[in-house]
């Protein structure tokens, strides 16, 4: 698996929330206050952007940053509630030592 560098994440983030939110990049260039070539070269990875770039981008994005570097878990909903349900329901001290018991198996 290719490690990505931060420069190419930040990139690649910035053109997929564009796309989400129906961005061309002139748009979105003109309404971060930037030139449309300038948003153009930084997706394709020939510019590094700068982090007051990067914050025009994400303010006109309307995206904030916990949501921006915020990485999709999938999680079963129906399974976790019932996990927290069976613990609720057990002794506090059962409870910590259940916890230690799927904690460590998580961790292995």
């Amino acid at each position: 698996m290719k490690k990505e560098n931060l420069t190419t994440f930040i990139a690649s983030r910035i053109r997929t929330l564009r796309k989400e939110k129906r961005y061309s990049q002139e748009k979105l260039a003109v309404d971060s206050g930037l030139d449309p070539r300038y948003v153009n070269k930084f997706e394709n990875g020939r510019y590094n952007a700068r982090l007051e770039t990067i914050d025009k981008l994400l303010e006109t994005l309307e995206t904030s940053y916990s949501e921006f570097f915020q990485f999709d878990l999938q999680i079963n909903q129906r399974e976790l509630n019932q996990l927290l349900q069976i613990l609720s329901e057990m002794p506090e001290e059962e409870q910590h030592e259940k916890l230690k018991a799927i904690l460590t198996l998580l961790k292995s």
